[in-house]
């Protein structure tokens, strides 16, 4: 199994506004995260507020062919922050793949964002 963890999060001074999007370049993954059958891409999100998180996959790097979108929870309980966090797996068909969050209409406090490939 192949996995890399990145870590992107909006800095404690500026969390995301309003409707605001927060949008990973498209990167082409190495050759061991290339597609295949058994090649994907988790998400895991968490945020004060609800949001929604997507995976889009490009065939050139700057068009999205295929979004895959799951709407986020605000966390609410006081069982730790990433008690109610969102997790997309995507199943990676397209060379070139991006992480995008779009806050909902509140602003945020606090928000989390990371990605991982995987073959299983």
């Amino acid at each position: 199994m192949v996995s890399t963890p990145y870590l992107y999060s909006s800095p404690p001074s500026a969390p995301l506004a309003p409707s605001a999007a927060y949008a990973q370049p498209y990167e082409l993954p190495t050759q061991n995260q290339q597609t295949g059958e058994n090649s994907w891409i988790v998400v895991v999100a968490a945020s004060d507020q609800s949001g929604t998180v997507y995976v889009d996959q490009s065939v050139d790097g700057q068009n999205a062919y295929r979004t895959d979108a799951l709407a986020t929870a605000a966390e609410t309980t006081d069982t730790g922050f990433y008690a109610q966090s969102a997790m997309l797996k995507v199943q990676l068909f397209g060379p070139f793949v991006r992480v995008r969050y779009v806050n909902g209409g509140t602003p945020q406090g606090l928000f989390f964002i990371t990605r991982r490939y995987t073959t299983t």
